[in-house]
């Protein structure tokens, strides 16, 4: 078995930098799973408040018209927000307007009150969803969902600039010893 003949100094350099990778890699995945569980976080209060928000309209408007335009008038503003209400002969109301909602439509029956991250017709979405009494008498269907794309891009964003400085401190800890 040959021997590895290099000095001293070369070889804890060495073993500095792989030590230093290490730490710096489990605390850049560390970091970012915990940025992912803040945002869901985020998310989850978000998605529950526009359910609460939905459920609320539902329970005081007399007809499906009313519900849809008291609704969209709360949701003005809102980006990233899908909302759909679906009652026992179809749509009820979709925000935004002009069919982005429409993926609502193919969300699993069995979703609740928990938030779950689902990718739809490519959409990366967390999604709520539940049933509601209505004032008018009907039981509806009513899915709220957030584009999380952004979110996504910044965490992916963060953690090749993280990988980026671990691979530059080690070989920059390696060059210099």
């Amino acid at each position: 078995m040959a021997r590895w003949h290099h000095s001293l100094t070369l070889r804890l350099a060495l073993a500095f930098a792989l030590l230093a990778t290490l730490v710096f890699a489990a605390l850049g995945i560390y970091l970012s799973r915990s940025a992912d569980s803040h945002m869901a976080e985020l998310d989850a209060h978000e998605l529950l408040g526009k359910l609460a928000l939905a459920r609320h309209i539902g329970s005081r408007e007399q007809s499906p018209a009313a519900l849809a335009a008291r609704l969209a008038d709360a949701l003005v503003g809102e980006h990233g927000v899908l909302v759909a209400v679906d009652g026992e002969k179809g749509p009820i109301f979709t925000w935004p307007a002009g069919g982005q909602a429409a993926v609502l439509a193919t969300a699993p029956a069995g979703l609740g009150d928990t938030p779950v991250r689902l990718t739809l017709a490519g959409q990366d979405l967390r999604i709520v969803a539940g049933r509601m009494e209505t004032a008018w008498g009907e039981t509806v269907r009513v899915v709220v969902a957030r584009d999380i794309h952004h979110h996504t891009t910044f965490l992916d964003e963060r953690l090749r600039d993280l990988w980026l400085a671990v691979l530059a401190a080690a070989l920059l800890t390696v060059v210099v010893g």
